[in-house]
This record gives structure tokens, sequence and C-alpha cells, in this order.
């Protein structure tokens, strides 16, 4: 099992792991993705129990991927602007739109143009999100190395 273990550290299609800074920028987007598909479901199903309707499902799932038709142009800001603050400025968006849904459902005051405008707004986020994330390359080490080359 060790042997194992040693080989695969070894692995050239691992070597990027061996730096901190990939290996959080790895987790996140993990974590990420995962939100994002958790996300999906639960809007869907939160549509369905409000209209019962599952041509609202349909539009607010078509609302939430609206926003990827504006991903060029966010790749634009990725490749312009501070990709870091991008980041976390889609992550601060996402989670006031999760706030106002959750507050609008405790209320009792959520509509279905509710969901559907946040999901716009979150599709937005998204689309803003991905070209960042895959443009984003933090500095791997102290040194000027490659993140594919051993140390």
């Amino acid at each position: 099992m060790r042997e194992t273990f040693t080989r695969l550290r070894r692995a050239p299609q691992f070597a990027a792991l061996r730096h901190r800074g990939f290996r959080l920028l790895w987790i996140a987007t993990l974590l990420s993705s995962t939100g994002r598909w958790a996300d999906m479901v639960v809007i869907g199903w939160l549509t369905l129990e409000l209209t019962d309707s599952p041509l609202m499902v349909g539009i607010v799932a078509g609302s939430k991927m609206a926003g990827y038709l504006a991903a060029p142009f966010m790749g634009v800001f990725a490749d312009r602007m501070d990709r870091r603050l991008l980041l976390i400025v889609a992550a601060a968006v996402n989670l006031a739109v999760a706030a106002v849904m959750l507050l609008l459902f405790v209320s009792g005051w959520l509509e279905l143009w509710h969901v559907i405008a946040l999901a716009l707004v979150s599709s937005l986020t998204w689309a803003l999100d991905n070209p960042t994330r895959n443009a984003w390359c933090p500095t791997w080490s102290a040194k000027k190395t490659s993140p594919t080359r051993s140390r």
C-alpha cells in the first residue's frame, strides 16, 4: 500500500498537487462545483413545490443557465482584472443570493418571480466564476518554478 502511494506521488499527472496553492484551488473548485449541483437540485425542487409545474422547473433551470451566454464577456473580465478579487466577488454575490432567497422563503414571501430573478443573478456569477477559476494560476511557490517540475 505504501509503495502504491509513493508511486502515485511520483506520477507526472499529480505533480501539480505538490503545490499548496493548486491543492487549495482544486479543493475550492470541488466544493464550489458540488454546491452548484446541490443548488440546481434544491432550486428545482423548490420551484416544483411552489408551482407544481414541470414547465416552471424548466424555466427556472433555463434561468439558472442563461448567464452562461455572457461567459465569453466574463472571460474578458477574468483576463483584465484581479482574478482573486473576481472569485471573491462571485462568491459574495452567490452568498447574498442564497441569503435573500432564504429570508424570502422563511418569511413566506417567496414567489416564483423571485426565484427566477435570483436564478438569473446567480447564473451571471457562475458565468464570471467559471472562466476566472479556469484562468487563475496562483503563485505556485516562492520560487519561480513550474507546477509540473519536480523539486
